[in-house]
């Protein structure tokens, strides 16, 4: 999957909000929960479903199956808000 959108993120009092940037659309903000923040960091970095998943287990105490439904999910959220395209 691909971001459709300039993603920065930033830390206000532990919560991580993301700012959407894309020319000639108004900015949209998300708060990121959970591993979220993770994803969108995977994305950027170009990583596939399969790398985000791998990181997301190598950097917490999270088996990969639910691993990896956790990731997918929030993919399918991402592609349905239209922040990622397929």
């Amino acid at each position: 999957m691909k971001l459709r959108y300039n993603i920065a993120t930033q830390e206000v009092v532990g919560k991580t909000f993301a700012v959407l940037n894309r020319t000639g659309e108004p900015q949209r903000m998300l708060r990121l929960e959970g591993v979220a923040p993770d994803i969108i960091r995977g994305l950027q970095d170009g990583l596939d479903e399969s790398a985000i998943i791998d990181a997301i287990t190598a950097a917490y105490a999270i088996d990969r199956p639910t691993a990896a439904r956790d990731v997918h999910e929030y993919l399918l959220q991402l592609q349905q808000m239209g922040i990622v395209e397929p």
